[in-house]
């Protein structure tokens, strides 16, 4: 697993690469426009995959929480490709993916899963 996790790594790095360069206005690079965007799809779709198949399940913590997350995210990440290729519903794609990731932060505050509290069981003998 730790092996994926730094692929996936990798994968988010190249594609923060890729997206930077595309905002670089560059007459050398103008002609490469169309590459780097497939580059960050696929990279970006990579790094996503990656991290899910790498998640620890059976680690403690809040699902919602991360379940939100990840829905947020893939939002925002479409909402990037749809804006990078003028597809309609690009805002609406974004905008959403971050009020989800929003609300994941929110209810990550609120929601407590029950947890079995062990210093309790010490106490009692």
């Amino acid at each position: 697993m730790a092996q994926i996790k730094k692929i996936a790594g990798l994968c988010f790095a190249l594609s923060f690469v890729c997206m930077a360069l595309l905002f670089v206005q560059s007459p050398l690079l103008s002609d490469y426009k169309s590459q780097l965007k497939t580059a960050f799809l696929i990279f970006g779709a990579l790094a996503m995959l990656f991290n899910l198949i790498s998640y620890n399940y059976s680690k403690k913590g809040n699902t919602l929480f991360n379940f939100l997350f990840w829905v947020g995210a893939i939002f925002i990440f479409f909402g990037i490709i749809f804006k990078m290729f003028n597809y309609p519903y690009r805002t609406i794609l974004l905008m959403s993916g971050l009020f989800i990731s929003a609300a994941s932060f929110i209810v990550s505050k609120f929601y407590r899963e029950n947890k079995k509290n062990d210093s309790d069981l010490i106490d009692q003998l």
